[in-house]
């Protein structure tokens, strides 16, 4: 009975932390984004006949988990609910990965169920303070299936699978953990970095400190495993926009980085604040431990482990030369989700499951806040503009990179709208520019106006419309019977 009622108040805690995330962040107007829809569009266009050689990827697949997450796309569902559930399903991992370490870093024995409910507990924590933050978009995005969630999913789950393989064996633990450092390395370099490369460093220093060779071959093998499958991505056959290398200079990267840290921490902003607490503290700790003269293995591997992550995960964007403004701090999205563990392993002598009764308090006052969570749901899942063109008869056109693919999946393929504009190549099928998602005729006569999509981009491509429609804060124009032609293809 106890156990049950722990599984329920897990479950409770998780659903918690996602009303937390849609109350204290812009979460919901996220999820249905180009950026967030592009792998639930992409396999159900592949289930219909579609091609992934005829995607124009971004810089890697993102595919492993991601496609797994997305496969409520082909249950009886609305497409919009089914973007809901794949951001669940991707909680529920977080939420089970985060609890799995939990459990292993506690001083005292505990159960999968209360590792879920410290780390959750503390999980919506930190989402209280990101309402607080000038960082609640950075949670906003980890929420939803996007660029690199995937990876840091993973790097959660894989790094306690690690664990639990170096202590416990089991021939099992290492082929699983192989092969899933091999599906999401392939499909997103950067867990190689958060996760393959610090099971080396820990690895390493555990065998200078223990001289134990079993607990070092291991991490050698996660790394080179890691490795193999980051050479195969960059030789991978499929289409991809390849990656722009270095935008600006290391120095230029790092000064942009802690420019942003001294004005949050300037400001007091509180999830900064505990960033540089956690990852700090962890880096110390763990150096701490390192140089102890009497040590516990399993406390120094953890540490060692976690705390290298987080290194990896702030400083890999840097060394890339990727920070150009706040913006790009998303490519350091893998420390959100991690941020529980590396409190919780900072303080192991404290009663983390405790953390539910604030953590409850946190969830009840958010639930006010979100009575009006359907309304912005309809509103980011853009029905109001798809009842808008339905309404005036406008089922085929083209738009920029916010409207294209959400349009189509969201509309359930009613309306086809093709990409264009100066995003026009990026993550998108060329059989979707030739013909409609279920292979129907594709005619194009409107278009929407956007940022990337300008007035004068579109008098360029497509001339004067013959009418022009605002259909919800969005200006459309309409071109008639005669319609206009890709500019990426050509006369059709």
């Amino acid at each position: 009975m106890i156990h049950a009622l722990g599984i329920f108040g897990a479950g409770l805690l998780v659903a918690g932390a996602i009303v937390s995330l849609a109350a204290f962040t812009t979460y919901p107007q996220y999820l249905f984004g180009g950026d967030f829809v592009h792998p639930l569009l992409l396999i159900k266009d592949i289930s219909l006949g579609g091609s992934i050689f005829e995607w124009n990827s971004s810089a890697a697949l993102y595919a492993f988990p991601d496609w797994l997450w997305s496969a409520p796309i082909f249950l009886p569902m609305s497409p919009t609910h089914a973007v809901l559930l794949s951001s669940f399903l991707l909680f529920l991992t977080v939420t089970f990965a985060g609890g799995l370490l939990a459990k292993q870093v506690s001083t005292r024995p505990i159960s999968l169920t209360a590792g879920v409910i410290a780390y959750t507990s503390v999980l919506i924590m930190t989402i209280w303070f990101a309402g607080h933050s000038i960082l609640d978009w950075l949670y906003a995005y980890s929420g939803s299936v996007y660029i690199h969630t995937g990876a840091a999913a993973m790097a959660l789950a894989c790094g306690s699978l690690y664990l639990t393989w170096c202590w416990k064996g089991g021939i099992w633990r290492g082929v699983t953990l192989v092969i899933l450092a091999l599906l999401t390395t392939y499909s997103d370099p950067l867990f190689f970095i958060w996760l393959c490369a610090p099971c080396l460093v820990a690895s390493a220093i555990f065998f200078i400190r223990f001289r134990e060779w079993r607990v070092a071959a291991k991490g050698a093998l996660v790394f080179a495993v890691g490795l193999i499958a980051l050479l195969l991505e960059a030789n991978k056959p499929f289409p991809s926009a390849g990656r722009a290398g270095l935008i600006g200079t290391r120095d230029e990267s790092l000064a942009r980085t802690l420019s942003f840290v001294a004005d949050g921490l300037y400001a007091a902003d509180p999830i900064l604040l505990i960033l540089a607490a956690a990852v700090l503290g962890s880096i110390i700790l763990a150096a701490s431990l390192t140089f102890k003269r009497h040590v516990e293995h399993g406390r120094l591997l953890t540490t060692c482990l976690l705390a290298s992550m987080a290194g990896a995960i702030v400083l890999a964007p840097i060394a890339l030369a990727l920070i150009q403004d706040i913006s790009s701090l998303r490519y350091m999205i893998g420390i959100i989700p991690l941020l529980p563990a590396l409190l919780i392993n900072l303080t192991p002598r404290l009663p983390w499951t405790a953390a539910a009764l604030p953590a409850a308090a946190v969830v009840a006052l958010a639930i006010p806040t979100t009575l009006n969570l359907p309304q912005r749901i309809h509103h980011a899942s853009l029905d109001p503009l798809i009842d808008c063109l339905l309404d005036r008869g406008l089922t085929d056109g083209m738009a920029g990179y916010a409207h294209a693919k959400p349009l189509i999946l969201l509309s359930d393929g009613a309306i086809h709208v093709e990409q264009v504009g100066i995003h026009a190549p990026t993550n998108f099928s060329t059989r979707l520019r030739r013909e409609r998602l279920d292979g129907g005729r594709f005619s194009p006569d409107f278009l929407i106006l956007a940022s990337d999509v300008t007035e004068e981009y579109a008098i360029a491509n497509f001339g004067q419309p013959e009418e022009t429609v605002n259909c919800h804060e969005s200006l459309v124009w309409v071109y008639g019977d005669e319609g206009i032609e890709s500019p990426i293809l050509g006369q059709r």
